[in-house]
C-alpha cells in the first residue's frame, strides 16, 4: 500500500480551526454590538423617535450588518473547504477500495494456481489486512468530513438569516431617520415662516 493512499485516508481540514476562530471573532464582536445597541436604547428611552437617537442607532445597526456579513463570508469559506476535504477523502477512500480489489484478485490468483510461496502469500494477507483497516478509517473519517460540511452548512443558513434581518433593521432605522429629517426639516420651516410673520405684525 502507498504511503500517499494511507495519508489520503486521513482527513486534515486545513484551515477550519482559522476559520472558526474568524467566525468565533465575529460572534465576540457581534454581542458587543448589541450591547452598543442596547445602550444607545436606554440613553434615548425618552426619545427614541428623535433625529439624533436614530442617527447613533444607525451607526450600530450598520456596523451589526457589516460585521453579520463578513461572519457569512467566513462560513462560506470554511464550507467550501469542509467540501474540498470531503472530496478529498472520497477519493482516497476510492482509490484504497480499488487496490484492496487488485490485491484480492492476486491473492485468489496465487492460491487458485499455487504460483504464490508460503512468503508471498502472508506478505500479501498483511497487505490486505493492512488496506482494509486503512478503509475502515477512511470511511470513519469521511462520515466525520460529511458531519462538518453539515455544520458548516447548518452555520451558513443561519448567519445568512442573521444577515436579512440586520439589513432589514438597517433599512426600517433608515426609514424613521428620514422621516424624523423631513418632521426637523419642516418644523425648521414652520418657525421661520411664523418668524416671518411675527415680524410684519411687529413692524
Amino acid at each position: 500500500m502507498t504511503n500517499k493512499a494511507k495519508i489520503g485516508a486521513s482527513i486534515v481540514l486545513d484551515g477550519e480551526k482559522e476559520f472558526k476562530s474568524a467566525v468565533t471573532a465575529c460572534s465576540k464582536k457581534l454581542a458587543t454590538m448589541r450591547s452598543e445597541l442596547g445602550l444607545v436604547k436606554e440613553k434615548y428611552a425618552e426619545n427614541a423617535n428623535s433625529l439624533t437617537a436614530l442617527q447613533d442607532k444607525h451607526k450600530v445597526l450598520s456596523n451589526i450588518l457589516n460585521i453579520q456579513k463578513f461572519k457569512q463570508e467566513s462560513v462560506c469559506i470554511g464550507l467550501e473547504n469542509a467540501q474540498k476535504s470531503q472530496q478529498k477523502v472520497a477519493e482516497s477512500l476510492e482509490k484504497l477500495k480499488s487496490e484492496y480489489q487488485q490485491a484480492q484478485k492476486s491473492m485468489d490468483k496465487m492460491k487458485v494456481s499455487s504460483t504464490g510461496t508460503d512468503k508471498e502469500i502472508a506478505e500479501q494477507e498483511k497487505k490486505l489486512k493492512e488496506l482494509a483497516q486503512a478503509i475502515e478509517k477512511g470511511e470513519h473519517n469521511y462520515d466525520s468530513a460529511s458531519k462538518r460540511v453539515d455544520s458548516w452548512g447548518t452555520k451558513l443558513n443561519r448567519t445568512q438569516t442573521q444577515v436579512l434581518k440586520a439589513n432589514r433593521a438597517v433599512q426600517q432605522n433608515e426609514k424613521y431617520m428620514h422621516e424624523a429629517e423631513n418632521a426637523t426639516d419642516a418644523k425648521v420651516r414652520y418657525k421661520g415662516k411664523v418668524g416671518h410673520v411675527n415680524k410684519k405684525f411687529i413692524e
